[in-house]
C-alpha cells in the first residue's frame, strides 16, 4: 500500500480515493479523510481501553528502570534529532507542538514518505499517542458534523461559516464537510460554505488551502461544493482579535466553531473563558462548539509527564465547570484514555 501512495505523491493525482496537496517545505502529502478506510480508526472501547493500559504499563515499567531514564535523557534526544517528527516534538519544548509535526502524526505510520521520513518516524507515528492523534480528529469532525447536519436542516437558506480555532490546515472541518455531503448532500449543495482558519502558523493555513482545491477537484470529497477558505493569524493570548474577527461573519450565517488539539489543550482558564464569552455574545443561538481535552488521568499523565509541550490537562468535570461560568454546557463527548472531544451548545438554549 505503501509504494502506491508514494507513487500517486509524485504523480499528484488521487489513488484509492486518497488525495494529495503540497504542505510546508515543499512535502507532498496525503489528505486525512476519515470517511476513508486508509485513515478511519475502526476500534471500540474495550480495544483502546486495553491499548491504553498497555501504554501505561509499558510507561510505568520504563520510568522504573534507571538505564532507560539515562537513554531518554541523553540519547534519545540525539535520535529524535535524526527524525523530521523527533525535531518537532524537540521544538515543542515549553510550548505548542506545531502543526505540521501533528498533522504528521496524524497520517499515520503507512502515510509517511519514504523521501522524507524514516524508521523513527514511522515508529513514532504508529505509536499509541499517534493513533489517539488520528482518532481526535476523527473524533471532531463527527461531532462537528453532526452539529451541522441538525443545524442545517433547520435553516436551508442560510450561508454556512465554520471557524477553526488555532486549527492548522482546518480538516476537522474540511473533514466534517466531507461527511455531509457523503451523509446528505443536498443539505450543503447549493449553499455557500466558507471555512476560516485562525492560526499563527499561516505555512498551515495555506496548506489548508491547497487541500481544500485538492478536494474540490473531480472526484475529491468536496467536489461539486462552493466552499471558500480564509484564513488568519490569530493569538489566544489577544481576545479583542476574536472579538473583531467573529464581528466579521454576517448575522444571516449558521455558525460552528471547532479547536482540535488547540484552545482546551494549552490556553488557560481565563482565556478559555474569554473564548466563550466572546462566541457567545457574537455568534448566533445555535451556534456549536466542538473542542479537545488533554486527559489528566493516569495514561495522560504518563504521556504529559515526559512530553515537551505545555499542555493544560483538563478532565471533563473541569471544562464542564468552566463553560458554565461563560454560558455553555457540555451536550456530548467522547472520553478517550489520553484526550476528549467535546460538543458545547449555548446554556439555555
Amino acid at each position: 500500500m505503501r509504494e502506491n501512495l508514494e507513487e500517486s505523491a509524485e504523480a499528484g493525482t488521487p489513488v484509492g480515493g486518497v488525495s494529495y496537496a503540497e504542505g510546508p517545505d515543499g512535502l507532498r502529502l496525503p489528505l486525512i479523510d476519515i470517511g476513508h478506510p486508509a485513515f478511519r480508526v475502526a476500534l471500540d472501547d474495550a480495544a483502546l481501553e486495553r491499548m491504553g493500559e498497555a501504554f501505561v504499563e509499558e510507561q510505568v515499567r520504563a520510568r522504573g528502570s534507571w538505564p532507560r531514564r539515562l537513554f531518554d535523557r541523553f540519547v534519545l534526544p540525539r535520535f529524535l534529532r535524526r527524525s523530521l517528527i523527533g525535531r518537532g516534538l524537540l521544538a515543542a519544548q515549553g510550548a505548542t507542538l506545531d502543526g505540521l509535526t501533528t498533522y504528521l502524526l496524524k497520517l499515520g505510520p503507512d502515510h509517511l514518505d519514504a523521501t522524507w521520513a524514516n524508521e523513527l518516524d514511522r515508529r513514532i507515528a504508529a505509536s499509541f499517542p499517534g493513533l489517539s492523534l488520528r482518532l481526535r480528529l476523527q473524533d471532531v469532525a463527527e461531532l462537528l458534523g453532526a452539529a451541522l447536519a441538525t443545524g442545517l436542516a433547520r435553516a436551508p437558506d442560510r450561508p454556512l461559516w465554520l471557524v477553526s480555532l488555532a486549527g492548522g490546515a482546518g480538516m476537522e472541518s474540511l473533514n466534517a464537510l466531507a461527511r455531509l455531503q457523503r451523509i446528505a448532500p443536498a443539505s450543503i449543495a447549493a449553499r455557500g460554505v466558507r471555512v476560516l482558519i485562525l492560526d499563527p502558523d499561516l505555512r498551515m493555513t495555506d496548506f489548508g488551502r491547497t487541500a481544500l482545491a485538492a478536494w474540490s477537484a473531480p472526484g475529491g470529497p468536496l467536489h461539486g461544493v462552493r466552499v471558500e477558505l480564509e484564513r488568519a493569524a490569530y493569538d489566544w493570548r489577544d481576545p479583542e482579535s476574536l472579538d473583531r474577527i467573529l464581528a466579521t461573519i454576517p448575522g444571516s450565517a449558521l455558525v460552528a466553531i471547532a479547536s482540535e488539539g488547540g484552545l482546551f489543550d494549552y490556553a488557560d482558564d481565563a482565556a478559555v473563558a474569554t473564548h466563550l464569552r466572546s462566541i457567545r455574545a457574537r455568534c448566533p443561538p445555535e451556534t456549536a462548539v466542538c473542542g479537545t481535552l488533554n486527559s489528566p488521568g493516569r495514561a495522560g499523565a504518563l504521556l504529559n509527564h515526559g512530553s515537551r509541550a505545555a499542555v493544560r490537562p483538563r478532565c471533563l468535570e473541569e471544562i464542564r465547570g468552566l463553560a458554565a461560568t461563560a454560558g455553555w454546557v457540555v451536550v456530548e463527548a467522547r472520553e478517550r484514555p489520553l484526550n476528549t472531544a467535546f460538543r458545547l451548545e449555548r446554556a439555555g438554549g
